[in-house]
């Protein structure tokens, strides 16, 4: 059985989300469909692509992953994408772009933002009516329907010679410090930031250091895992993601030091 996914910002509260689903299983009632989340706050788009990010290379190959974020615009424009065995519907507004650079596999293997993003070679674009008041439904349907007939790739769409491409933050970098800022807080109250593991030991050359966030004591310590600290004790560590966090035990860091999307957090390292 194919898989669909979907990572939306439609809420479970109204009848959009069951809407879309209904249309889905309409339109191909042999594919699985499966939820990442609908809670991303709306219009958001890091938040949502980080959490496709880490879920997708799950699936098995052949997968569609639709993505509702950001769709409400003037012209709305939708792009479908094959990259490494899986499929992407989505609006051109640069999720796809964003959904790579987070990739677990990229963001271990190289410095966060850095080198080129590896972008899909096949990207079709897939125009909506102007009038279409809900235009990924029809979206989503057309290529749901599509891919259940098999029929070819290339006839969803017609080429996208352009699309927008966004960048994610960057830390700030010298040979003292990094500054980096938090790109999503998930369900835990998990803080996680844009350095990862190999870009922390590049700076820090083994030398030590002091996060600093808000105006709490610093952590010096990376640790493996949350129950290397008493419970309710910060800490921080690398993630599955490959990317610093800071967390504490069996509690909720967010709430417990106020934190919050894109604050600065500064690392410094000792000499």
């Amino acid at each position: 059985m194919s898989v669909i996914t979907l990572t939306t910002d439609l809420g479970k509260s109204d009848h959009y989300l069951a809407l879309l689903k209904g249309r889905l299983v309409a339109a191909a009632p042999k594919f699985q469909l499966i939820d990442i989340t609908h809670a991303h706050q709306h219009f958001t788009l890091t938040t949502a692509a980080y959490t496709l990010a880490q879920a997708w290379q799950a699936f098995p190959e052949g997968s569609l992953h639709l993505c509702s974020v950001g769709t409400f615009h003037n012209s709305p424009s939708f792009l479908f994408a094959e990259y490494r065995g899986h499929y992407f519907a989505l609006p051109d507004n640069g999720l796809l772009s964003l959904i790579l650079a987070f990739s677990p596999l990229r963001s271990k293997q190289t410095d966060f933002g850095l080198p080129k993003l590896e972008m899909p070679k096949k990207i079709y674009r897939i125009e909506t009516r102007d009038d279409s008041s809900f235009p990924q439904i029809e979206v989503f349907e057309q290529v749901a329907s599509h891919l259940a007939k098999a029929k070819p790739v290339e006839q969803i769409g017609v080429p996208a010679r352009q699309i927008k491409e966004l960048i994610p933050l960057t830390p700030v970098i010298s040979d003292q410090f990094v500054r980096a800022s938090i790109l999503y807080i998930d369900h835990f109250g998990n803080a996680i930031l844009n350095i990862n593991k190999k870009l922390f030991e590049r700076v820090s050359r083994g030398r030590p250091f002091a996060l600093f966030f808000k105006n709490n004591d610093p952590l010096t310590k990376i640790h493996r895992h949350y129950g290397e600290v008493e419970p309710g004790e910060p800490l921080c560590l690398f993630n599955s993601a490959g990317l610093l966090e800071i967390a504490v035990n069996m509690g909720h860091a967010a709430e417990l030091f106020n934190l919050h999307l894109n604050d600065s957090i500064q690392i410094d390292f000792l000499s």
